[in-house]
């Protein structure tokens, strides 16, 4: 059995790998904030497995072990949950353009800390008191970064389903598996350390890279699938923005005359390369509802009324920039 769930994790690690290759290229081909912030997050995911997979080797091949090797797992474990819960959190906002404010990063970083310094010193005391055992400390290691990171999990599924309709579908479908996926095994996952924090159980079930290579699976089928549709898009914008050889520095100087957010120069530039409402969504990956607010808020700032007044407008200050 133990043999069995060490090449589940080796399984796991090759879906992470395809998934990670895949989408790092996805992400150079369309330059996506959310691609990006998805890819650091699943790196995150993928070193939460190895600490994971340590602390399960220690547990299952190791009887005799020095504690700081449980500082070592712990600490893993929780750095790693932290920035998955972070990036995967930015993605989100990210695509529906909601920027995290510093007084809210400042209160997860915080918490997060608070979390871990105290998960560390009741380790530590408990431990040099003789108050729980080693097997119990070994349990721990896991056991106190699971529940941290399953509570910024169900925040994250809370946030994603108040919003689902704010997506746009291929991407909606996406966070409809992780959401499936989530709901099944997290509550598994808490339940099965439970049971062995308090020796109910001893059947060593590892959910983490069950997880794992689910989530990733879903990832290579979504990038895949996205990869297919985009070429055409890219290939068109890319073609009509080489009319602008300093395009980079005549946008940012458009931006901070009209005060544009960095989502609403996305969307002129994509505006001012003919692209339509439809495919400037399939482009970014939102809704064409969540365009239309952005072009309207557009207008409303360079004082123009439709797509000609602001395609004449970038014009006109290009060829007198």
């Amino acid at each position: 059995m133990k043999h069995l769930l060490l090449f589940l994790y080796f399984i796991s690690y090759t879906s992470g790998i395809g998934a990670i290759t895949l989408g790092l290229f996805f992400y150079i081909k369309t330059k996506s904030l959310y691609v990006k912030y998805i890819l650091i997050a699943d790196i995150a995911f993928t070193s939460f497995l190895f600490f994971d997979n340590l602390n399960f080797y220690t547990d299952i091949f190791i009887h005799r072990f020095p504690f700081w090797m449980n500082i070592v797992k712990i600490l893993g474990l929780t750095l790693s949950g932290i920035l998955i819960i972070y990036f995967f959190t930015l993605s989100a906002y990210s695509i529906l353009n909601i920027e995290i404010s510093k007084h809210k990063k400042i209160i997860y970083f915080g918490l997060s800390s608070i979390f871990f310094i105290i998960s560390i010193s009741s380790l530590y005391i408990l431990y040099h008191l003789q108050l729980i055992s080693e097997l119990a400390a070994v349990h721990s290691c896991f056991f106190l970064p699971n529940i941290f990171t399953s509570i910024g999990i169900i925040y994250d599924v809370f946030f994603i389903i108040n919003n689902l309709d704010k997506f746009n579908n291929s991407i909606r479908q996406f966070l409809k598996v992780l959401i499936i996926l989530t709901c099944i095994i997290t509550p598994m996952s808490i339940l099965t350390n439970v049971l062995q924090y308090w020796h109910f159980s001893s059947l060593p079930i590892a959910y983490s890279p069950i997880e794992y290579f689910l989530f990733n699976l879903s990832a290579l089928i979504f990038v895949k699938k996205n990869l297919q549709q985009t070429p055409n898009i890219l290939i068109k914008a890319e073609f009509e923005q080489k009319k602008i050889s300093n395009e980079t520095h005549f946008f940012d100087d458009f931006s901070n005359t009209y005060n544009l957010t960095q989502r609403e120069i996305e969307i002129t530039k994509l505006v001012s390369s003919g692209l339509s409402n439809q495919e400037i969504a399939e482009n970014l990956f939102i809704s064409a509802n969540t365009v239309r607010n952005h072009i309207y808020n557009i207008y409303k700032k360079t004082g123009i009324k439709n797509r000609y007044e602001l395609i004449n407008l970038i014009s006109t200050k290009y060829h007198n920039h």
